[in-house]
This record gives C-alpha cells, structure tokens and sequence, in this order.
C-alpha cells in the first residue's frame, strides 16, 4: 500500500511539472520512444504491446521517474519496481526498432516505413557511388546510365500488372467452376503449358504430347533484367575500383580533392613513388583501366545476342528494319512467335481415381505488348551503346592514347604553352625551372616519370578541372621533376669528383 501511495505521489508530482510549461524538460531528457504514427502503432501488436499511444506515455513516465530518483529520494522498493518495468520496456523498444529497420513488412498489410526509408538509403548509397566521376563519359554511360534504363525497366515490368492489369487472361470452359479460374490462369503463367500456335493452324494436337514451343521465360523476365544490371556495375566495382587500389592509389578520393595545394603535393607523391618503384613499367592502372573496357564490350555483345534471341528468336540475325516494325504501331504481334499475345494453354486436373480431365484453353498476353518494345529499345540502346565502346576503345585510348607517344607529349605542353601565357609573379620559381628544360627532359617527363598511369590520372582531372588549373599541375610536376634532375646531376658530380 505504501509503494502504491508513492508511485501515485510521483505520477502527481510528474503531471505538476508537465503542467507548468508545454516544454518542463529539455528534448533529449524527455522524448518518445519512436515516433508516433499509423505504421508504429500496428507494428507494436509484434511486440506484445497492446496499446502503443498507452504504452508510449508509460515509456516517458518511467524515463522521467528513473532520471528523478534521486532528486526525490525514491525508496529501495520503489526503485527495483521501477527498474523491473523498465527492463521489459526496453525489449519491446529495442524490439520495435528491429523491426523498423527490416527491408521488408512484417505481418499483414503494406510495406513499413522502415522498409521504404531502407530501399530508398540502398539506392541512394548505390547511385552516389557510381555517379563519382573517376573515368570518362562512354564509361558512366556503361555503368551508371545504363544501369539507370536498366533499373527503370525492371521496375516497369514488375509493376505491369498494376497498369495493364492481369498478365495474362484466359477463356474459360463453362464446365470449369469460377473458383478454379485463378488455378487456371496461374498454371498458365508460371507453368510449363503455355505455347504459341500459328494463326493458320486448323487443328491442335491432344495435351498429351509434348509441345514444339512452350513459353517458360515470363516469370524470369525480371530476373533477367536484374542480371543485366548487375553485370553493368560489377567491372566498374571489381575490375576497375578493385584492382587499381591494388597500386596504393585511391582514384576516388584523389578525384574528391578540392585543395589545389593538397592536389599537386599528392600527385608529385603518387609519381616520385611510381617513378621509383614500377609496376608493369608505371602502366598498371592503365592495363587495369583497358581491361574494364574490354569486359565492358563483351558485356555487350552479350546482351546484345541475348536480346535479339528473345525478340527474333535468332542469336545472330540483326534486321533494323523488323526492330523498327515492332516499335511501330501498326505491327500486328497477334501473329509473333516470340513475345506473341495470343497463345495456347494445356493443363490437367486431377479427380479422385484414375480421371484426369485436360483442358486446352486460349490465352492473351497484354504483358506482351510493353515487354517487346522494352527489350527492342534495349537492343537499340545496347548497339548503339557498343559503337560508342569500340569508337572509345580503338581509335581514343588504343591508338591516340597508348600507341601514340606524340598525342600525349602535345597534351601535356599543350598545358604547360597556357600556363606559360597567363604566367603570374608568384610563380617564378617555376619560371626559372621552365627556363632550364630541354627536349630531352621533356621527353624524358612524359615517357620516364609521367608514363601511362600519370598520364590516366591527369585526363580523369582534367575531367572535372578547367584548363588553368590543369596547367598550374602539369607545370607544378614538370618543375618538380625538373629540380629532381637537377639534384641528381648535382649529387652525380659531386661523387665523380671525390
């Protein structure tokens, strides 16, 4: 009776306080346990709470006695009962917030909000690290731009039933009751039974014997779709992110960079480094950069003759002609073979006993009807796509970029001609160095100490840098090289004459 009698003096004492002001206590001293909302409240059945508006006004009661005990002089007693309610309090807390956080709904009825806040993070996260601008525009096209139709299309087709309605829809028999229609419909869909018949075929064959071409790819469409995003993204993450951090250069963080300072004293690092200590002859990151590249066409080219097996039927079979037929709107595909929508459906059903009745139905497909012309456009965008691959691929990075030493010793003093035409008065230490180069020097710092690597590294700057600030870090490398030189014959001469 006693405990009773204080733990009401204290719920007294608690309302006397919340009366006085809207806000007694400071918000971190004072707050609900989740937020308050429709989603929270049907989640709270999950974790034994009967009433969560109850339960919540608890949850601050029992906060704010624990915080005021000792300010009150709380009895032993009243503490330990207390401290019991607050426990199993704090598993129903930690439980709601377990099941805030699951990428999926718990029980009956629509997804949390958890769950969206959850997928729309993953996104985000996802997007955030391919749109970093470490390697060129034909390359973001691959993996971000792609990965974006891709992403969209998958999201299409998946959520076709909300806008076309039923995937499929079946004429029935008058002898199959309506209850069985959506066994029917489902056995057609997901099942082995579905199959294409020409419209000039005056008789079928019995149920019975194994059909020519039955239609299984349907409920895999999305899964395909999936697979082909994921097979954009993976040379970007394992080829390019992975290997190339192998070398100790982190390409992301050096493009994140915004100091000028910072940025030419960590280049000159990266080259001193590399003009030390090569791996492959300083041309490792641009053999790991040309291997993703090379993925990235082969990943074309299959997709590609995955595609045009799904539309035409055929792998190597290529008619702009017929792909542009199919875009258009009188292209009759009641009589297309492949993504056709009239279609033949065998199922059986089994009684009691030794009878099994067939039933031979007739099927449209109004998912097929936005299904075909989603892969024709992806089969254009994909050859489109891989012309712009093999343009980049050949004649930019092979041939000019690579093979061609004389390209990139015209980039650099391209650089090096602005910087010496816009030159300022603070940067005449560098003048005096410019001053000192030769052709051999020059030669020496594109082919010697930039090589292949620096050279990859200054294009991706020159990226997302304008052509001043490019010039201010090829002449900040070129002087520092030229000083490295020049200590060197120093330290050269002075051993010769000991």
């Amino acid at each position: 009776m006693k405990n009773s009698l204080s733990l009401y003096v204290y719920l007294g004492m608690f309302y006397m306080f919340t009366s006085v002001s809207t806000t007694p206590f400071p918000a971190k001293q004072l707050r609900p346990a989740i937020p308050v909302s429709t989603e929270y409240k049907r989640l709270a059945t999950h974790c034994f709470i009967d009433d969560y508006t109850t339960w919540s006004e608890k949850y601050q009661f029992l906060l704010f006695m624990l915080r005021m005990a000792d300010v009150l002089n709380m009895a032993d007693q009243d503490r330990e009962s207390l401290s019991k309610q607050w426990d199993q309090m704090r598993l129903q807390q930690q439980c709601l917030r377990f099941i805030e956080r699951l990428p999926v709904s718990v029980g009956p009825g629509p997804s949390t909000a958890g769950a969206m806040e959850w997928i729309t993070t993953l996104i985000s996260e996802i997007y955030t690290y391919l749109e970093y601008r470490d390697d060129t525009g034909i390359d973001r096209l691959n993996r971000l731009y792609t990965v974006a139709i891709l992403s969209a299309f998958v999201t299409l087709i998946t959520t076709q039933q909300y806008v076309v309605g039923d995937p499929i829809l079946c004429w029935m028999p008058k002898d199959v009751p309506e209850s069985n229609s959506k066994f029917a419909h489902d056995t057609c869909w997901l099942g082995h039974t579905n199959y294409y018949v020409p419209q000039n075929a005056t008789t079928l064959e019995h149920p019975t014997i194994p059909r020519t071409s039955p239609f299984t790819i349907y409920p895999w469409l999305p899964v395909a779709l999936i697979g082909m995003t994921v097979s954009f993204i993976l040379p970007y993450l394992l080829i390019w992110h992975g290997f190339s951090s192998r070398t100790g250069i982190n390409i992301k963080r050096l493009m994140k960079i915004d100091k000028q300072h910072e940025l030419k004293q960590t280049i000159n690092y990266i080259l001193k480094r590399k003009y030390s200590y090569d791996c492959l002859g300083g041309n490792y990151v641009m053999c790991v950069y040309l291997l993703m590249k090379i993925l990235y066409i082969f990943i074309l080219i299959g997709q590609l003759f995955f595609v045009n097996k799904l539309i035409t039927g055929f792998y190597f079979q290529f008619d702009p002609k017929y792909l542009l037929e199919i875009l258009s709107v009188k292209h009759d595909m009641w009589t297309s073979a492949h993504f056709p929508i009239e279609t033949m459906c065998d199922f059986m059903v089994r009684m009691l006993g030794d009878i099994n009745n067939w039933y031979t139905i007739q099927c449209i497909l109004p998912f097929n009807l936005f299904t075909k012309r989603i892969f024709v456009l992806l089969l254009i965008w994909f050859s489109v796509l891989l012309m712009l691959n093999l343009i980049d691929f050949i004649f930019v990075w092979l041939y000019q970029r690579v093979y061609s030493s004389d390209y990139r010793y015209e980039y650099i003093f391209r650089l090096v001609h602005i910087y010496k035409s816009c030159l300022y008065k603070d940067d005449i230490e560098n003048e005096i160095m410019l001053t000192n180069d030769c052709e051999i020097h020059r030669r020496e710092f594109v082919h010697g100490y930039l090589k292949l690597d620096g050279y990859l590294l200054l294009k991706f700057l020159h990226g997302i840098s304008t052509d001043m600030d490019m010039s201010h870090l090829v002449v900040y490398l070129y002087a520092q090289f030229i000083r490295m030189k020049h200590d060197a014959s120093k330290k050269y001469e002075r051993k010769t004459i000991v």
